[in-house]
Formats: C-alpha cells, sequence, structure tokens
C-alpha cells in the first residue's frame, strides 16, 4: 500500500469527481470508496479516504499560497495607482502589464 501522489492525471481526475457526501462514513469522520485504476498499464485499487480532520490543514495548505497571491495583487495595484502616466495609453499599458503579471 502507497500514497498515489496527486499530480498523476488518473489521481486529479478522481479527486475532482470525489464528492465526501456521497462516501461511505468510516470511524471517526473519515470515508472510504474504492476506485479502479490502470495507472502505468498496471490494474490497481486506490482508496479515497476524505478526512474531517484534515480538511482545516488541507484549506490551509490551499489557502496560504492564494493569500500570499492576494496580497501581492493588492500591492501591486496600489503601487499603479500611485504611478503618474503621460497619457491613456500608458495608463492601459501599465494596467494590462499589472493584470497579466
Amino acid at each position: 500500500m502507497t500514497r498515489v501522489p496527486a499530480t498523476l492525471s488518473d489521481a486529479q481526475t478522481m479527486l475532482a469527481q470525489a464528492n465526501p457526501q456521497t462516501m461511505t462514513p468510516l470511524p471517526e469522520g473519515d470515508r472510504d470508496p474504492v476506485l479502479p485504476s490502470t495507472s502505468g498499464g498496471v490494474r490497481q485499487r486506490w482508496g479515497l479516504i476524505a478526512s474531517e480532520h484534515r480538511q482545516a490543514q488541507a484549506q490551509r495548505t490551499v489557502g496560504k499560497p492564494l493569500l500570499t497571491y492576494s496580497h501581492e495583487a493588492v500591492n501591486g495595484f496600489k503601487k499603479l495607482c500611485r504611478t503618474p502616466f503621460a497619457c491613456e495609453a500608458d495608463a492601459r499599458q501599465a494596467l494590462s502589464t499589472c493584470v497579466h503579471g
């Protein structure tokens, strides 16, 4: 038994289609379906476990980079707003650069 990397396309597909509400309840708030796979040409059975205990930590893991990106975007926009421009075209170009990174 091993953990399947979430970077595998099959794993990403299964995670995207997973619905914890329809999974069979296990002890202590976990849920578990068995999913067939043929990853790498080898027949496998994958178990997907949704854990209420891990949900908060998973949200922090995903949320932290998003929060950092959000702060960076706001700071970049504030800097853009303080910048004087010679004409509307220059302002639009700077805004386009700010929006698209």
